[in-house]
């Protein structure tokens, strides 16, 4: 033997236990021997356990050999054990059979041993192999109970000549029966669908008077009102009395059928969807023959479903040619998802663009090619409009005399001819050049543009309008104001803004300043005149009455009444210049004007009878002195004439300020009114105001006709 029999051997004598190894060896066995003498040892080695048999002397001061027995059977019950004993009572010996010993050997008759081995040895290998063969049993038994488990198939064998039934375990799962039930043909008819009890009744009485295969699909009605699909397949065999009998296979298919039927409601789905879908499909063989389509198709083409199938794309592509089709036909049979352009007819023959994507897929073995067509007959229209818009937007930037800019952070990623032009660079120095506002700004304004470039990236304001000193490209410095706006375009924040060359503006701004001084001095050297001339003349006037009136005495009583009128439009005349000097004065405030008329509305009360109201409207702004004393005589002599030739009851003057700078004056009475086509050559007050007017600038109107009053208009905008 290759490998060495491996013996433990309980024995308290050397001697023996040498004896007992002399003579296996002597029979042939090549042996390695374990002795132990007490129970700790014979338990020790056990629990190590790798041994092939066991001897034991029945007799030992400490332990006995039926108690070693028994520990030996519990632990390693397939090894062989043999009683090697000097002495074995009869009754020990048969009861040491029972609990599980192999044989026993007289120390005597030690020849014995050698035959009493080998049958042990053999006996056990014997008893390995059935045990295997039983595990193995066992172990096919679970399988095929858990595979029909997991496959929810069960088996049957059906006598039925006997009328026997055969299930398994996942058959009576499968039926909901309590396993232990015996199983019958009612059995199973009376858990049968009621729909389905004809048929499968059918299929037993054919199978019960022909004996032959049977296969049958049917369903079963649960206890608790579900339904289970069943596959039935039976054979016939036949058994050792030359009876038929039938074994077959229960399948539960109720997840299977309720997939298919998923699957055949998401086929009609799809179906109704592609059917709905906007776009055309066009499904074709590997010949580029079209085998069906869409309603989407139909309708866009003007074809009927069957007419449309057969057709290859040159009966209704127009915009390819033989040549391309079949490039493209290369590219799709390489695997290639391909998206081109062309032009469909219709069956009508009217023409229309359209965008092909299509590829191939295999199935059933057969490949099939796909083509998902839209009419992009709109978007070809939007982009004609877009592409005009962009070429107007083109236009207007690049013809725009304000420069236009946009940065993708502080670099120009666009810039329109006239910003370039502005600082002395082309659009390619400024664009490629991958320069930013920072380098066409003057060192000392750097920080400024810095910041404010910063806060508008950072979030902090969208827009900013602010000025400062541009660097052209020859180096000269000048005033520019740009007004940007944060915007983000590709997730990336930069600035879209425009720029203006304030030069001229600012060159117009000093011009406007010497001319505002030109007409302060212009205003100061009126006042002195009027104060050095007009006002001392009145003034003396008012003196030399006084003087007359006092050295008149009694005389003045006669001249009072002419007098007194001069007089008092002396006075008059003196305050009128008097103001006139206030409101010509360059620090004049911009309300001269609404207190001069006011003045002369607060005289005019004194000489008419009806009712005379003034208002002021809008914030007052200081006017040019030509103006002013234009509409400051216009007023007089438009009172004046009210007052005097109108008979009017009521008068309303009106003075409003707007926006801008611009002044309106509106004197209107309830009087007889005029015939403005028929003024006496002698008007002269009307002739003074319109020459007055003129002279300043102002507009003058007059809205009057016989019998329905006069309104006199005076306006002036800047």
């Amino acid at each position: 033997m290759d490998c060495p029999l491996r013996i433990l051997h309980l024995e308290d004598d050397a001697n023996d236990s040498a004896l007992v190894l002399e003579t296996l060896e002597a029979g042939g066995f090549h042996c390695e021997m374990t002795r132990v003498a007490t129970q700790g040892g014979f338990r020790a080695s056990l629990d190590r356990g790798g041994f092939d048999l066991i001897f034991a002397d029945n007799s030992l001061p400490s332990f006995d050999g039926l108690s070693a027995l028994r520990l030996a059977t519990e632990r390693c019950p397939e090894v062989p054990f043999i009683f090697v004993s000097g002495t074995l009572d009869e009754e020990v010996a048969i009861e040491s059979l029972k609990v599980g010993a192999t044989d026993y050997i007289l120390k005597t008759k030690m020849s014995r041993i050698v035959s009493s081995v080998r049958r042990a040895l053999r006996e056990a290998q014997d008893r390995a192999r059935r045990a295997e063969a039983e595990r193995a049993l066992t172990r096919s038994e679970s399988y095929l109970v858990e595979a029909q488990r997991l496959s929810r198939t069960g088996s049957f064998g059906w006598n039925p000549a006997s009328g026997r039934i055969y299930w398994s375990e996942e058959t009576y799962h499968i039926f909901g029966i309590e396993p232990g039930t015996v199983p019958t043909v009612e059995l199973v008819v009376q858990r049968t669908h009621p729909d389905d009890r004809i048929a499968v009744q059918a299929t037993i009485e054919y199978a019960q008077r022909n004996g032959l295969d049977f296969e049958h699909k049917y369903r079963l009605l649960m206890p608790d009102g579900s339904v289970k699909h069943l596959h039935v397949v039976a054979r016939a065999v036949t058994d050792d009395g030359g009876r038929r009998e039938f074994v077959g296979a229960v399948m539960d298919v109720t997840e299977r059928e309720r997939a298919e039927e998923g699957l055949r409601e998401s086929e009609d789905r799809f179906r109704t969807f592609v059917d709905h879908a906007t776009d055309a499909f066009f499904l074709h063989d590997d010949e580029l023959l079209v085998i069906d389509v869409n309603r989407q198709a139909c309708a866009s083409l003007g074809y009927s479903r069957n007419e449309l199938i057969g057709m290859h794309p040159l009966d209704f592509d127009v915009g390819l040619d033989e040549a391309t089709i079949g490039q493209l036909a290369d590219r799709v049979a390489s695997g290639e998802n391909v998206t081109f352009e062309s032009l469909h007819r219709r069956k009508d023959g009217t023409v229309f663009p359209v965008e092909v994507r299509t590829g191939r897929f295999q199935r059933g073995g057969r490949l099939y090619r796909l083509a998902l067509v839209r009419d992009i007959t709109e978007r070809k229209r939007t982009e004609a409009e877009l592409s005009e818009i962009r070429e107007r937007y083109r236009v207007l930037t690049e013809s725009s005399l304000t420069g236009i800019y946009l940065t993708e952070g502080t670099r120009f990623v666009y810039v329109n001819p006239a910003m370039a032009k502005t600082f002395g660079y082309t659009v390619e120095e400024l664009v490629g050049g991958g320069g930013g506002s920072l380098d066409l700004t003057c060192p000392e304004d750097r920080h400024l543009v810095a910041e404010n470039m910063r806060r508008r990236l950072d979030g902090e304001v969208d827009e900013l309008r602010y000025e400062f000193r541009g660097l052209r490209k020859d180096g000269s410095v000048f005033p520019v104001e740009v007004h940007g706006r944060r915007i983000e375009l590709g997730g990336k924040v930069g600035v879209l803004g425009t720029l203006i060359d304030n030069t001229e503006r600012e060159r117009a701004s000093r011009l406007e300043q010497e001319q505002q001084s030109a007409i302060a001095a212009e205003r100061t050297r009126l006042a002195g005149e009027i104060h050095d001339t007009l006002a001392q003349g009145l003034a003396m006037i008012v003196m030399q009455l006084a003087d007359a009136e006092a050295k008149l005495g009694p005389a003045w009583v006669s001249a009072e009444k002419p007098l007194g009128l001069v007089r008092e439009l002396a006075v008059e005349s003196l305050a009128y210049a008097r103001r006139s000097v206030t409101m010509l004065q360059p620090s004049a405030p911009a309300a001269g004007l609404a207190r001069a008329i006011r003045d002369l509305v607060d005289s005019g009360r004194r000489h008419f009878g009806g009712t005379l109201d003034f208002a002021v409207t809008g914030n007052a702004v200081l006017l040019p002195a030509s103006v002013e004393s234009a509409l400051a005589g216009v007023a007089r002599e438009a009172l004046t004439n009210a007052a005097r030739h109108s008979g009017a009851a009521r008068v309303d003057v009106e003075l409003a300020f707007a926006e801008g700078g611009a002044v309106r004056l509106a004197v209107a009475d309830d009087g007889v009114g005029f015939d403005v086509e028929n003024v006496r050559s002698d008007a002269y007050g009307l002739i003074s105001m319109q020459d007055r007017a003129a002279r300043a600038g102002v507009a003058l109107t007059f809205v009057t006709e016989p019998g329905a009053g006069t309104e006199v208009v005076a306006s002036w905008s800047p």
